[in-house]
Formats: C-alpha cells, structure tokens, sequence
C-alpha cells in the first residue's frame, strides 16, 4: 500500500468485492476516481461509511455487471463524491435502487446504464434524486455507458 500513496485513478474488475476490499481501497489517500466492475451477485451490502476512506473521491463508477446494486451509502461516505455513474444496471424491484444517495453530499451527476425494467429504474432513482439535497442531474441510458 505504501507504494500506491499517490495514486489517483483505479480501475478494478473483481469477481467479488467484500468489507475488508472496501477497507483497503478506501485508505488509498489521494484516490479521486474509482471505475470498480464486480463480476458476481452478492446478497450482503457493502457499506461504504466515513470511516471506510474515500475522502477524496470525486467520480465512482460502479459496473454491476447485470446485478443488483449491492452497495449502501452510508451519512459521511465519500464525502466530496460529484459523479456516480452505474453500468450494467439489472432492477429486479424497484427497492434495489435504495442505497443512500441522499448521502453523498456533493453529488452533481448520475448516469445510469441499464438493462431490464426500465421504468422501475428511472423512478427509483428519480425518487433519490429529488430528495437529495442538491438534486444531481440523472442521465439514462439503455444502452451500456
């Protein structure tokens, strides 16, 4: 880790991302964009708090690789977060989409890239973003990101 001080932008593709994993990515002090592809379906969320890190970041993208969301934003989680943008979103109710946006204080942007039921997703996330504080702007696309 030492050696990863300075780095400011990650990409990962994982088959699985687990707390500990979220632990060790957050503590790199200088990271700002996170782009991490997880390739299977996990039942447990991974909370993402203030004291997990990612103090810095300023763009995460998630690819969720046809799976639920499996995150949950916790208050004081990626506290300069801008853009969000999730690839490869699969809803199978509507409920999945409720992961704590309303969390990330500086939140500007979503971009959504999803696949399966479109009107469940746009208005999940439509319902987060305007409870939001600074109402991000939502981007949609049915095609991949």
């Amino acid at each position: 880790m030492g050696s990863l001080r300075n780095l400011q932008q990650l990409r990962l593709e994982v088959e699985g991302v687990n707390q500990d994993d979220l632990c060790i990515l957050g503590a790199l002090p200088t990271l700002l964009i996170l782009d991490l592809k997880e390739g299977t379906e996990s039942n447990e969320k991974l909370r993402i708090s203030g004291e997990v890190g990612f103090q810095f970041l300023r763009i995460f993208i998630y690819d969720a690789s046809l799976y639920p969301v499996n995150l949950m934003f916790a208050v004081g989680s990626m506290p300069k977060l801008e853009k969000l943008v999730l690839n490869y979103l699969c809803v199978v109710e509507a409920d999945s989409l409720d992961f704590g946006i309303e969390n990330l204080p500086y939140l500007s942007t979503v971009k959504v890239g999803y696949f399966g039921i479109v009107e469940a997703v746009k208005n999940a996330m439509e319902r987060a973003a305007s409870t939001h504080p600074n109402h991000p702007s939502l981007l949609f696309r049915s095609s991949w990101i």
